[in-house]
């Protein structure tokens, strides 16, 4: 499992986010139990090795730009 950041708010559904410095952030809803959490992230396991090997390609590309 990705560690993540928790943001909970007065929302109806899970959301998952990998921000440009790659931390992982999932958003909630207030009264949403962990266990519902944690199983939503393990579930999407393979959209984040995805999207976390894009997002590292692109922080290299900028990084490869700057030198």
């Amino acid at each position: 499992m990705y560690p993540y950041e928790l943001i909970r708010s007065s929302r109806r559904t899970l959301g998952l986010e990998i921000t440009p410095d790659l931390r992982v952030v999932v958003r909630a809803p207030l009264h949403c139990p962990m266990q519902e959490i944690e199983h939503f992230v393990d579930s999407h396991t393979a959209w984040l090795d995805r999207h976390m090997a894009a997002a590292r390609q692109r922080q290299q590309a900028a990084a490869a730009r700057e030198v």
